[in-house]
């Protein structure tokens, strides 16, 4: 059917007189107030809104929000490298935002096992929170924790204080102020603070684990072991007080208990270097030797670049006479720490043994100075040498200097050895004293 369309009506007719100007004014201004306060209350679902109007083509770009929920969602569940990299994202979208600021510098902190690099990045966002609000307290528990995690504990207590100036009940404040005194040797206060910790949070598990920490190093064995069990209890993904409770656990002889802490831990992170580790070591102890170098083995796949595994490894091998494997572990410990004297000093001792199997195997009957075990020998001696050196210049170092002293001494007497005999050890000097100090003195 065709519509017929009267050309003298316009196709765009004319509005109608608006008759009540004032009431319709205002009620615009309603819906634009309402619908401000909507955007401003969800912004989330505006998105989303948005999003299925334009279509399924487009991919969604997580806000903030989300992704520190999805953050927090890992934490609970022990994925902590996960959480920290999804809150590397967080934090990176909105760098300004003090509160995620806190959560992930709290995360490198749980991470940092001892190497540093992480706790000195926490004490960066530490920085930058108290520069956005120097009245948050969580900016200065984040510096006062990390000054301890980095070993200025004494850095850290005037730190604590000056937040607690700003809030009193503040968890980790406390938290990072029972650490602090525990490791300037001040124990009774460092458990007075880690038990206020726990007082004013009694849900944060970091409060439990700085108490029990406090116990531990105090020599509260029993009633440590105790603390560390209640802290698993909070919080039983998360995973670092475990490694402390394991380690209790072996000191007690508790081994099948130990044991079994890391089997709880690895059955969160089945590849965590750590953790494998921990179990190589607890295994050598009770016995078990090829269970244990299986274990360290793992350890070493899972993170060549752990250099107590490569250690842990190399020596497990080179007590089993495998010096071959035991110099590759060695060797790799080395690159990766060239200062590590226990590795430089095994890494010299291999070489020696290789040396006599080498002279055994192609030499002895030769009796020559082209011997390939002379050319071992001397890369033996090299790095037994720069051991010697090291170990005098450290403290509390006497039982390495006997080792690598000894070693020295069956090199020069070794006929494997040829053209080393005779040669004198190594003798430290200590640089010299300043005028200054010459004076004080």
């Amino acid at each position: 059917m065709r519509i017929r369309r009267d050309y003298n009506e316009p196709f765009f007719r004319r509005r109608r007189k608006n008759r009540h100007p004032v009431r319709n004014f205002l009620l615009v201004l309603f819906l634009l107030g309402a619908m401000g306060y909507f955007v401003s209350r969800q912004p989330d679902r505006i998105v989303d809104l948005a999003l299925q109007v334009l279509g399924p083509e487009m991919t969604p770009t997580p806000l903030p929000g989300a992704l520190a929920a999805q953050a927090q969602d890992l934490f609970w569940a022990g994925e902590l490298d996960d959480a920290l990299e999804i809150m590397t994202r967080v934090v990176g979208m909105q760098p300004d935002r003090v509160d995620y600021l806190y959560e992930y510098g709290m995360l490198l902190i749980d991470l940092d096992n001892g190497r540093n690099d992480l706790a000195l990045q926490a004490l960066e966002t530490a920085g930058d929170i108290i520069q956005l609000d120097p009245n948050d307290p969580r900016g200065y528990a984040l510096r006062a924790r990390a000054l301890v995690w980095t070993g200025n504990s004494a850095g850290a207590i005037p730190v604590a204080r000056a937040g607690l100036d700003i809030s009193p009940e503040f968890a980790p404040l406390h938290a990072a102020l029972s650490r602090a005194y525990i490791g300037q040797g001040q124990l009774a206060e460092g458990q007075n603070q880690g038990l206020l910790a726990i007082e004013y949070g009694p849900g944060d598990v970091r409060s439990y684990w700085a108490y029990a920490s406090s116990l531990a190093y105090s020599g509260a064995r029993d009633e440590a072991i105790l603390e560390y069990e209640r802290t698993t209890d909070v919080h039983p993904a998360f995973l670092p007080p475990y490694f402390e409770l394991a380690l209790l656990y072996l000191a007690s002889n508790r081994d099948q208990e130990a044991i079994d802490t890391y089997d709880r831990i690895l059955g969160v992170q089945p590849r965590n270097p750590r953790a494998l580790l921990r179990q190589c070591e607890a295994y050598r102890k009770v016995g078990q030797f090829e269970r244990a170098l299986g274990l360290c083995q793992d350890s070493v796949a899972s993170d060549p670049d752990f250099v107590p595994a490569q250690y842990r490894y190399g020596l497990l091998l080179y007590n089993e006479f495998d010096f071959e494997g035991a110099r590759a572990a060695f060797q790799a410990c080395v690159t990766l720490e060239s200062g590590n004297l226990e590795c430089t000093y095994r890494l010299g001792l291999t070489y020696y043994y290789l040396a006599q199997d080498s002279y055994r195997a192609d030499c002895a009957e030769q009796r020559s100075l082209e011997c390939p075990a002379t050319e071992i020998c001397q890369t033996g001696w090299s790095l037994l040498e720069d051991a010697l050196l090291m170990a005098q210049a450290r403290t509390d170092t006497d039982e390495d200097v006997e080792i690598i002293r000894e070693g020295l001494s069956a090199m020069s007497g070794d006929v494997a050895c040829n053209g080393i005999t005779g040669r004198p050890f190594p003798t430290f000097t200590p640089p010299p004293e300043s005028t200054e100090e010459a004076a004080g003195s």
